[in-house]
């Protein structure tokens, strides 16, 4: 993408933080928010990690594809 000019930040950031919301109640988002400002995209990806584990069984017995 980078090599086209397109930065992937562009969409990534709330193409994700939209997921998120999609998971965590929105009541709640402000906590993922306040964190996400004082520790970047570190909290993020262990809590992605957090959740995959949390909705494991979930997960593995899905048929959809991602």
């Amino acid at each position: 993408m980078e090599a086209l000019g397109v930065n992937s930040r562009c969409f990534l950031d709330g193409w994700l933080l939209s997921l998120m919301s999609k998971i965590i109640p929105l009541e709640d988002m402000h906590i993922v928010i306040n964190f996400f400002t004082k520790k970047g995209w570190k909290f993020i990806y262990s809590l992605i990690a957090e959740l995959m584990k949390i909705l494991e069984d979930c997960l593995l017995l899905s048929e959809d594809e991602p």
